[in-house]
């Protein structure tokens, strides 16, 4: 076994667990001494794109030791999503996952005195998220964590919700939080992170479509007439759930079911992890709907299909204007009033 060999072997058995066909990373092999001795680089040479960015992300945790992953399922009666942490101590995802949890567990909705909406069926012991944590090689046990019944933020157009996660008592810190761009255009490639039912995985998004394109306009003017062919079921759910929504964007990828909320990241050169946009939803709206003929989605080829997700940059206008404090504390920053008032 030679020395390339040797460090694909460490990198993919040694140090990681087979979970239901997903495998999860270890940070056993990357250590300080190494990552400075380039063996990083090194693997990066051999490994896949989607290898290299579950290498980056675990060698990211274990530098700043932080013992869990950033990512987690939300679980919530008859269904499950994804989250992400941001921010001191809140969980970014769809909003339209909040209203889903709001139908199907008793609730109630009010305003407080500040103005934020509170949902009490988020506060549920039925609805929480869960994060995967890992203890000298092995991942060691999931930690549960419910939500406080306010939601801080949330908008229609971008589909996003922040919720704020409440003490689980067990004396840990959160997880730490991603990092969110709000001034990046999200044109080329991107790895979405997300519970793609049930299980964590990675999805390498090579393309984001150009919404004004004309063979982008072309494309979707076939697509929706095809699907008329098809069946009298809504392609898009208006008014947000749009394709020419453009406070989203517009890409292909293999999440489905359980995805919504997952993050999409990019790895900067100084190998900071960013978050540039959040799986919403795909298109035709009845493909994900699971009442419809399961005949008719097998006849549907999946390359017709268009997966769209939150533009960050919009969100951070929006989230500026209706909550500065909530802004500052989510995209960190404290940028001066003339940058503002060009960015709004």
């Amino acid at each position: 076994m030679n020395q390339v060999q040797e460090y694909r072997y460490q990198f993919q058995y040694k140090s990681e667990i087979q979970k239901g066909g997903n495998q999860s990373l270890n940070a056993d092999i990357l250590t300080e001494t190494m990552y400075e001795q380039g063996i990083i680089r090194f693997l990066q040479e051999t490994l896949s794109t989607v290898e290299i960015v579950q290498l980056q992300i675990t060698y990211m945790l274990f530098k700043k030791k932080q013992n869990g992953l950033i990512v987690c399922q939300i679980r919530f009666p008859y269904g499950t999503a994804t989250g992400f942490r941001v921010g001191s101590k809140y969980i970014m995802t769809a909003y339209h996952v909040v209203k889903i949890i709001a139908e199907v567990v008793p609730s109630r909705e009010f305003k407080g005195r500040h103005g934020q909406i509170h949902v009490i069926g988020l506060a549920h012991r039925n609805v929480f998220g869960l994060f995967e944590y890992f203890k000298e090689d092995i991942f060691e046990h999931k930690r549960k964590y419910f939500f406080k019944n306010v939601i801080h933020f949330k908008d229609e157009h971008t589909d996003v919700a922040v919720l704020e996660l409440a003490d689980n008592g067990d004396g840990q810190s959160m997880p730490l939080p991603f990092e969110i761009c709000r001034d990046l255009n999200v044109t080329s490639q991107f790895t979405l992170i997300g519970h793609n039912g049930g299980a964590m995985k990675y999805n390498e998004v090579g393309l984001v479509i150009d919404r004004d394109a004309t063979k982008t306009l072309d494309d979707i003017r076939w697509v929706k007439n095809h699907s008329l062919e098809q069946t009298n079921e809504n392609f898009e759910f208006p008014p947000y759930n749009m394709l020419t929504n453009k406070q989203r964007v517009l890409f292909h990828c293999k999440f489905s079911k359980g995805a919504s909320g997952s993050p999409g990241i990019v790895i900067l050169e100084n190998d900071h992890v960013i978050v540039v946009t959040m799986l919403l939803c795909g298109y035709p709206n009845w493909y994900y709907d699971g009442s419809v003929d399961r005949n008719l989605r097998s006849r549907w080829p999946k390359e017709y299909c268009i997966e769209q997700g939150a533009d960050m940059a919009s969100v951070a206008r929006t989230m500026y204007n209706k909550n500065r404090v909530l802004y500052q504390d989510i995209f960190n920053t404290h940028l001066p009033e003339p940058f503002f008032n060009t960015y709004t």
